[in-house]
Parts: C-alpha cells; structure tokens; sequence
C-alpha cells in the first residue's frame, strides 16, 4: 500500500482511517516529484471532495495531494504498480474530462433502435398508373329505425325510462353508481342554472374537471338547454402561468365562450382567477343541488345543430374546434350498433380521459343508442396497474369498449402479474385498439394475455378514426393471426368504413389511385363533421366540392381494407394523443441557446412498445446540459410530455426547402437509417440515459501465468482421480474445516489430449466454489488447487511438483487459489469485459418456435425474467414450478429433474401456444444459503446438485428431443467467486458449466449466466454485497441484462457470462486484463453525490422511484423525467405515494414537483408512512 521510503507505520494508519471513514475500496501513498500522492479508489471516489482526505493527512502532520481513481491498479504481487500511478498523476489534468467508461449503450449490445413504425409515405402521381380497381371503400347502407330518436336530448329522454345507469370509478377505485333518470334531473337541474343566468341557446359552454359524474352532468346539462358543450383536458396545475391554463383562456376568447362548467376536484374559483377573468366558472355539482328541474329540453333542437365541440391538435400552438351535429354523433353511434349487434343486454366500458372523442363522442352514444349501462374509470386507476382493465371487464361483464394501442401493449407488459387473476373475458364483444398505428407485436402480446381467459382473438378490432369523424370510421373485424406471429412491427389494416360511409385513397391533384398503390386518405359520411367553429378558411380547405374530407393521413388498400401508412398533416402520437409538431418545435426555440427557426419535432419509432417517440432535433449555441434540461422542462409544462430523443445538428444538417421550410420527412428518413446514431448514443452515455446499461458484464477465461511460486513443504496432498462428487465434496470441506492448516489438492483438468495452445478446462468446479467458500468462513485455513492433464493424475510426484508453483490461498486470497496444468504451463482464472456487437441479426430461436419455457418461475425473480422473454423475444412464456399450481393460464406443475414430468410440460406448451418450446431458461434449484459448510450435510449437498447440474441435463436432453433450442441456466456469482454461507450452493451452481460440457448436444445451444443479487427492497441485504464488487441489480435492468446477455452469447458463440460485477473494485480489477489505469470520470454537476443526502422522507420517495424507474441509483435532485420517467409510470408512482404516505395530492403536482426533494416536500409536514 506504501511505496518504500514513506513513513510505513503513520501512512497505514491514515490509510485506514480514509477508507472506513469515506467508505473506498482501496488507498495507497506514492512518491512524486511533486511530492507525495494519495491514490484513492471506490464507487464514489470522485464525490470525495480531495480537501477532506487532504485534511486528514494534514492533522497527522503530513502534505499529500489526492488522486481519485476506479481502482488502484497492482500488479499479480498485490502491490501499486507504480509506473502508472504516477503516469495517471501527471496527465491528470486531461482525465478529468474523461468518457464515463462504467456505462455501455443497449445499441452496442444487440438491442436495436426502433424499426420503422409505419410504411415510408410514397407520392404518386396520377400520370404513372398501375393496373387494378379504384381505391375506394363502401360501408353498407346506414339504416335509421323509424322513431329513432333523431336529437341527443330525445335519446336522454328515452334512456331515463330505463333501468340503466351510469358508474363512475375514481382513481382510488370507488365506485359511485347513478341511474339515467338521476343523471337526467341533475342535469335538467344544470340547464336551468345556466338559463336562468342568460346562456343563449347555440352558447359554447367549457367543461371541465376529473369527476366523471359532474361531466356528465354538465354535458348532458347543456345538450338539454340548447348549448354546445365543449369538454377539455383538466389542466395539470391551476394557475395562471400553466401552459394549459393559458391556452384555454385564448381558446375562451376566440369561441366567445362566457361560462366554464367545473367538477369535484377542481376548485373554479381558483380556476376562474387563473382564467385572468376570461370566462365565470361556476361548479356542476352545486348547479345540479340547486337548479330548479325542468322535464323538457328548454326549445326543441334540431338534429342539424351543433351539439359538441371537440379540440384538434391543429397545425398551430392554439387548437381547433370540431364542429359535431346531433346526426353526426348519432349517424356514428347508430352505424356501430348495426356492426356489432349492441343490445341494451351489453355494457359499455371507458377508462379515457373524458374530453376524448372517443369518451363523449363513441362510447357514451353507444351506450345511450343502444340503451346500455356504462362504465366510466378515471385514467389513472388504470394507469397505476393496467391489468385493472381486464379486472373490471371480468367484474362488470363488458361488452364494448376502446383504448388506444399503447393500452394493448400495457397488458402484454404485464404479463407476469396475470397468471394470478382468475379472469372471465368470454363476454367481450368488440374492444377498439384506435387513436395511433396498431401494430402486430403489441396486439399479439396482448392475446397471449387475454386469449387463455377467454377473449377471442376477433373481439379485437384496430380502428381508425378522428375528432372530425366523431370517432370511429374504419373498423377491422378481428386481426390476422399469420401476421401476428410474422412481423411485430408490422402496422395492422383497420378495416372498411361503418354503414354509411366511404373511404377513398387520392394523389396530390385528387384523381383515386388504383388498389395497392398509396394515397391520400379522404372520407365522407354523415358522421364527419360540419366544420371548424369560428375558422371558415380551415373549415373550407378541408374539404372538396363534393364532399370529401382531407383527413391528412396516407394508407394503402390490401385485400380490400385499409393500411394506414402515415401522414401529411403536421402532427406527431404520442400515446393515442396528438401533438401540433409546430406547438412543440415552438416550445424548444423558446430555450435561450436553441436557434431559432432550427428545431424539428418528429415521430419515430419506438421498439418498446411499437408506437411512436419524440424527436427533437436542434441546433443550440452552446448545447449545455442545462439547455436540454430546459427544452425537455418546457416541453414537460407546456405539454406534458418528455422527448424520447435530443439530437443535436449543425445548422447545415436541417434540410429546407426553398422559402425556409425544414423538411422534416427527411430527417425522420436519417433517423431511421441510423445517421444520427452515434452522437445519440455518446449523449445517453454522458447522460446516463434509459438507453444504457452498467458495464456489468464479463466473461470468464483462463490465462497463462507469468509467474509461479515455490510454495513447498506441505504436508497435506489430497488427490483425487476423478471429479469429486458431491458427497466428497461435503466430507472434504469438513475435514479441512476441522484441520485447519495447509492444503493441496490435485484435479483432473478436462483437455488431457489439447493442443499446448489450445485454452485448456479445469475440472473439479463445484470443488472450487466450495473450497473458495470454506475459505470465506474458516481462518487458519491455506488451500491451493491445481487442474492437472487426466493423463498425468496418477503421477503423484509430479503433480505435487506442480502444486508447488500454485500460491496458498486464504481468504483474502481465494481467486489465486487455483490454476491449471496445461501446455507446460499453469493458467489462472480471469474475467474479460463482454465484448459488443451492434444490432444482432442471428435468429434466438428456431423459426416453428411456438413458446417458452420457464422452469422455476413462480419465486422472486420469476416474473421479471418471464416479461422481458415476452417482450424481448415475442414468444409466449409457459412457467413451471415444482409446488402447487396457481392455476394461471400460462403455469404448470413440473418437477425439473422428472423427465416424464418435463415432457408433459413442454407436450402442455405445445398444446396451449402452438409450436413447440424454442427454449427452456433454467432459474430453479434450491437457494438454501446463509448456511455456513460445518452445517452442510452430504444430503444437503445431494440436493442443491439435485436442482442445478442434474436437473439441467433432463432439460438439456428434454429440449433435444422436442428439435434443439436454447437452453438458458441461472447461476451465481458465487459460483467464480465464492462467498459465506454458500457451499453447497456455490458447488451446485458451480459444477452447471462442465455438466453441460460433458456431452454436446446436436440443436442446443447452452449458456450460463451467473448473477450477482438481484435487488430487493432490503435495501441493507443488498447494498452489503458491495464490498466484495458485487452490484445488487434492479430487477428490470436485471431483466433486461439477460435479454442482451442472450443476444450477445449467440453472437459471439459464449457459453458463459457474469453480470453485476463491479470492475472498479480492486478484487474485482485483479482479475481483468487492462492494458491502461482507469481514472475517475469527474462528475459535471454541483452536487456530488455524498453530499446530497437522504432524509427519511426522501428515503420512502427514493425507494418508489427505484421500483417505478427500474434504477440502482437516484439522487435527491435528479429528475424523474429525465431518468426515463414518462406520463404513465407517473401515474404509478402516484399511486404508490398515495399509499406508502397515505395523502391525498393531484398527479398534476408530481408533474410539477420533478425531483425526490421537492416530491418529499408534499409529505414532510405530515409525514406518516404506511408499512
């Protein structure tokens, strides 16, 4: 630790003290000719600030300058190896700018970015013409019932006869119940209010709040007295400076709206202040307590008129509004009743936002059309845990409900936590997957969830539709199941128009373009709408002489049904949602540094999930991270969103054409081709983005040794002729243990007729992982093992001669304790980092594939491993487990080491998903630990090979006869490295590798992945592995390590892999082969992260962002949106800090409220945590 000629004895003392105090992993002093150097390494060595390790050098009366590192490095001796100790001192200056090298990107690790999302939009023209029939569809005829009500408020009248009613579900999951008669009082009660205080009939009336039965009463209040109703988003911060805010008080001025209709959990004097005065804002439910009741509407209306308004994203910053008559609404309800055959028998389900065209102008008018109950669920009720959609389908028997695509792919992400539920899904009749691109991958995860429980694969229908046309205009019936299972990516047709409409493909001069050829998309029908409120010119280049609305989207027709391709207007999805693409470019050039009229908004595609991502591409001066922060805050306030993507451009890389305009179809072209890869992928690694991962990974190798001991003179040699069995092992550690003293034992290694260059195998593993733990428990105890040629085993003399050179290893010690003979030379153990690939094109599984197989997934980790091999892969997951069955329909009963047992649970998977298993991935076996060797018995060891290496050779040959596949075993790290407690455990997991190396097996492919912990909420178990250089892994970035892991093996033709090892940490460094002395990267913020400290609070905040984001790290002030947050896991999060704080608060404080410190703000006043 000290270079000669320094004060030994003082300098040790120090040295101690620093480490403990500031919690390193190592220290060493030397010599300069600047003076004398401390080198200090640990994970956060570079929060050190230097003045504190200099000061206590100071007080024992010594100067020394301090130098931070990720590892001190020395050489196979132990000690500092000098030479680059102080090279590392004299180019200190240029490593503090140093790349980050603890990070790897998913990119580099054979995770591609995303696929295109849509077909790239292809213009024809109407000279170039190919042959075949017009791209035009029809529905059939609309036939209206005589005495059909013919206006809105005659359907309520009708409907209040009933016995239907209406539910409302908070987002607490408390269910108020309302009948069609009460709703209609409240609401008659409202109509008067509203006379009574002049509202002139044909008025624009606003609505808003979050309470499902106020906005209703509302809505229905004002169709009753005449009014238009227009229903807006609840904004997500009452005040005058909210970007929301703002906009509906502009949008107020230019409809010349007077009054505002508010809910329960919306104060409207407060909104009314913030509104600065622009419209009065009385609320619904205490209008529907006071207002005088009226049983007929105030004047009869005609179905002509206007009866809601709905808002569009437009193509600037203020919205449109949609102008939707009473015959558009019913036209549309009427039309999905004769599709589906409706009955007043089925109920009708909504857990949108209720602004949604979708909410008011679809689901609520079937609803009423048909005389149905329904069912309305505040958002975030079901954003907190999307399997509660398929709850409350099972509970309330639904018939008919719609939800954007990204709600689809929810459920398949969820897949795990189903095979708990207990689901009937049968009574579904129709689920619309509308409001973006349906894509194949999505919908399939979603069947493999829902199809077991009974929803039929045709119950699901990709729609296609808009505000203009009040909601639904295309409807496929059902999916195509060949295409399911070929391209995930693939975008799904959404059918033929309802009755009564028409839907046909045009080029730029308006002439019909034939069948397969893309176009235009146009639409007219009496649903579509009459026009834009208070903006004639829009309304009027929205449409053709004839009729035909210009719905700015672009499709295809195949097989007579319609492909959306993409889109002309200048809007981009996110999350069903429409975003002005000038709104958000708007946003960003409003950041300082950013220059003006050099941003691009762009839809891309994201693999996550098959739906679309953000791109913000800009030129800033300079680009700081404070100017992404701020373009990513803006756009977070104004719009609630967060970009996927910040690219950075010089000015000459924005194409425009030639009065100025950026051509953003072109750079969404470069981004999909992969041109702005690399400057995206240096930014996640700066950031420490989603996109990355820790540098966990390595490989295990041996290596040829340059130098050899002569440790002679023991006493005790133990050799033995073949590989130990477990038993022996057992007998073996206990006599050592009782012993004590020195031992050597001699194995046969496995290459006894390997070329001398060949990289020889040891034998003996589970010998060695028990050995390295008897050393962990026992002091006193000095063991070195040698792998010797099979050949040369019963030579004792000259084995022993061989031993020799093999150091004693204690517990210190216990990675030099062994080496292999081979080639006239010894080996030694090493690691190597896993080396990278770009996007891995090798197929993971055989191609009739049908499913896969997870033997033990029903414990801890089961349900992590089983979402990403569903998402990452796309196949079904069949999970086993060895006690009692839940039940779910994707679990089995199994016994891992039964071979009928096993052939029955792959003939099971077969039978469920189709296909046979295109893998088996191993997590069973006994995790029996904490279990020191003096208490193992030979039984005990019996049973932990009985579920590792024993089992694993029934699933290997299993798998062989069912065609080959890949065979995926879970291991530990304590396998390599040993560990207290861990014995028989270690051995078992250690002797997996050479059993499955025994025979190779033609059409299996076999890898091993030995884990470090994978983390649980015992923060204090976890975080005690780290002094060993053990990283505890988050579950979700454990997940998904395998999944890159899997990738990476096949690529490179691995066979095993070690993940969550800390490189940094010198027992860990001594192991790897770098060429170069790892500096420290020097952290860029203020802060460094000792000195933000939690408080108790902040801990219950820090623990629910870990769990939500899926992150080992967080700190105080980071932000939740910029460590990957989105909208939707914040709705989780909300939920969970509801509960662990017991408090009530709004989402839309946690939207403003970004970091841990200022979350833990809401609840320091009161803080009650709720265990």
């Amino acid at each position: 630790m000290i270079e000669a000629g320094i004060d030994r004895y003082a300098t040790e003392t120090v040295l101690r003290e620093i480490i403990e105090r500031f919690g390193l992993y190592d220290a060493c002093v030397f010599e300069t000719s600047e003076g004398e150097i401390c080198a200090v390494a640990g994970e956060h060595a570079e929060a050190v600030p230097t003045d504190r390790i200099e000061k206590v050098f100071f007080t024992a009366g010594r100067t020394v300058a301090v130098l931070p590192l990720r590892r001190v490095p020395r050489g196979d001796d132990g000690m500092p190896d000098l030479g680059r100790l102080r090279a590392a001192w004299a180019e200190r200056s240029a490593i503090s700018d140093a790349q980050p090298a603890e990070l790897v990107h998913l990119w580099h690790l054979g995770l591609a970015p995303g696929k295109p999302s849509v077909a790239p939009s292809v213009q024809t023209s109407s000279t170039h013409r190919s042959d075949g029939p017009p791209s035009i569809l029809r529905g059939p005829p609309l036939v209206i019932p005589a005495g059909t009500p013919t206006t809105l408020p005659e359907l309520l009248s009708v409907c209040s006869n009933g016995e239907k009613s209406f539910t409302w579900i908070d987002r607490r999951g408390s269910a108020r119940d309302v009948s069609y008669a009460d709703l209609l009082a409240r609401a008659q009660a409202v109509a008067a209010s509203l006379r009574r205080r002049g509202a002139r009939r044909g008025e624009r009336i606003m609505i808003v709040g979050p309470d499902g039965i106020d906005v209703f009463t509302a809505l229905w209040g004002c169709l009753w007295a005449g009014l238009v109703a227009c229903p807006v988003a609840t904004p997500k911060r009452i005040a005058a400076d909210d970007g929301d805010v703002t906009r509906l008080a502009m949008l107020a001025r230019r409809l010349d709206i007077r009054w505002v209709l508010t809910s329960a959990g919306t104060d409207s004097t407060a909104f009314e202040e913030a509104l600065l005065g622009t419209a009065c804002c009385l609320d619904a439910g205490t209008l529907a307590k006071t207002g005088r009741r009226a049983f007929e509407p105030m004047e009869p209306v005609c179905s002509d008129e206007v009866a809601l308004l709905f808002l569009t994203s437009g193509s600037t910053g203020l919205p449109k509004a949609t102008m939707l008559t009473h015959a558009n609404l019913l036209s549309m309800a009427e039309g999905i009743r004769q599709r589906h055959r409706f009955s007043a028998g089925d109920t009708v389900l909504n857990w949108m936002p209720l602004e949604h065209i979708g909410v008011q102008g679809m689901l609520a008018t079937v609803a009423l059309v048909t005389g149905a109950s329904q069912i309305h669920v505040e958002t975030s009720y079901v954003l907190a845990d999307p399997l509660r959609w398929l709850d409350l389908i099972d509970r309330y028997r639904i018939a008919y409900g719609w939800a954007p695509h990204f709600a689809f792919a929810l459920i398949g992400d969820a897949a795990e936590s189903a095979r708990m539920r207990d689901w009937d899904l049968s009574c579904v009749k129709r689920l619309l997957n509308a409001g973006e691109v349906v894509f194949a991958g999505g919908v399939r995860r979603f069947l493999q969830v829902a199809e077991p429980y009974g929803l039929r694969a045709e119950a699901v229908g990709p729609s296609w539709g808009m505000s203009e046309t009040s909601s639904s205009f295309l409807l496929a019936e059902g999916v195509d199941p060949d295409l399911l299972q070929r391209d995930p990516h693939a975008p799904l047709d959404v059918g033929t128009p309802h009755p009564g409409g028409e839907a046909r493909l045009v080029d730029p001069d308006g002439g019909v373009v034939p069948e397969g050829e893309e176009g235009r998309l146009e639409v007219r029908g009496p649903q579509v709408n009459v026009g834009y409120d208070g903006d004639p010119d829009a309304t009027a280049a929205s449409r053709d002489t004839e009729g035909w609305f210009r719905t700015g989207d672009r499709g295809r027709i195949v097989g007579g049904r319609m492909v959306i391709t993409g889109r002309d207007k200048d809007v981009v999805i996110l999350r069903g949602q429409n975003f002005s693409q000038q709104a958000l470019e708007s946003v960003a050039e409003a950041v300082d540094a950013v220059s003006t009229s050099f941003v691009a908004a762009v839809g891309v595609p994201d693999n996550a999930d098959g739906t679309e991502a953000l791109a913000i591409l800009y030129h800033a001066e300079p680009d700081t991270a404070e100017t992404r922060a701020a373009i990513r805050e803006g756009l977070r306030q104004a719009f609630g969103v967060t970009p996927n993507y910040l690219v950075p451009l010089a000015q000459d890389e924005f194409p425009k054409t030639a009065i100025g305009k950026i051509q953003r179809s072109a750079l969404r072209a470069r981004f999909v081709a992969g041109d702005f890869r690399q400057r995206i992928v240096a930014r996640d690694l700066c950031e420490a983005g989603s996109r990355t991962l820790p540098a966990w990974f390595f490989i295990p190798r041996w290596y040829p040794l340059d130098r050899y001991s002569a440790q002679v003179g023991t006493k005790k040699t133990i050799i033995f002729d073949d590989d130990p069995a477990p038993a022996e092992i057992a007998r073996l550690c206990a006599e050592l243990a009782r012993q004590g003293g020195d031992a050597t034992i001699v194995v046969p290694g496995r290459d006894g007729t390997a070329r001398p260059d060949d990289v020889p195998r040891p034998g003996g593993r589970g010998l060695a992982a028990a050995l390295r733990c008897l050393l962990a428990e026992t002091e006193g105890v000095r063991i070195r093992l040698l792998h010797v040629p099979a050949l040369q085993a019963a030579e004792q003399a000259k084995a022993e001669r061989l031993a020799a050179c093999v150091p004693f290893a204690d517990s210190r010690t216990s990675m030099r304790m062994e080496a292999i003979a081979h080639g006239d030379r010894l080996w030694g153990y090493g690691i190597s980092p896993m080396p990278k690939v770009d996007a891995s094109t090798m197929p993971i599984f055989p191609t009739d594939a049908g499913f896969v197989l997870l033997v033990g997934g029903g414990g801890r980790i089961g349900p992590h491993v089983a979402h990403r091999l569903r998402a990452g892969f796309g196949l079904p997951v069949l999970i086993t487990s060895r006690g009692r069955s839940s039940g779910g329909a994707h679990e089995v009963v199994m016994d891992p080491t039964d071979r009928a047992s096993v052939r029955a649970a792959l003939a099971e998977g077969t039978r469920r998903f189709g296909g046979r298993a295109g893998a088996i991935v191993h997590l069973g076996g006994s995790t029996r630990i904490n279990v020191p060797l003096a208490t193992e018995s030979e039984a005990s060891f019996k049973d932990h090979f009985r579920g590792k290496p024993e089992s694993a050779l029934v699933l290997r040959d299993a798998l062989e006869e069912t065609g080959g596949g890949l065979l995926v075993l879970f291991s530990s790290v304590n396998a390599d490295f040993g560990g207290f407690g861990a014995g028989a455990y270690a051995a078992a997991n250690a002797a997996l590798r050479p059993a499955m190396l025994e025979r190779s097996v033609p059409g299996v492919r076999v890898l091993l992945l030995a884990w470090s912990l994978w983390a649980t909420e015992d923060v204090a178990f976890t975080e005690g592995t780290r002094p060993r250089g053990f990283r505890s892994l988050p579950p979700d970035q454990a997940a998904l390590s395998m999944e890159v892991a899997i990738r990476v093996a096949l690529h490179h033709d691995l066979d095993a892999i070690v993940v969550g090892l800390d490189g940094a940490h010198p027992g860990i460094a001594q192991l790897l082969d770098c060429g170069a002395l790892l500096p420290t990267w020097t952290a860029t913020r203020n802060e460094t992260v000792l000195s933000q400290a939690f408080d108790e609070v902040e801990i219950e905040v820090a623990i629910a962002w870990r769990t939500i984001l899926g992150r080992e790290n967080v700190r105080p002030t980071d932000s939740f949106f910029d460590l990957g947050g989105n909208s939707l896991l914040l709705a989780r999060l909300h939920e969970r800090l509801t509960h662990a704080f017991d408090a009530e608060f709004s989402l839309g404080e946690l939207f403003r409220r970004t970091t841990i410190r200022d979350q833990a703000g809401l609840f320091r006043s009161s803080y009650k945590v709720t265990h």
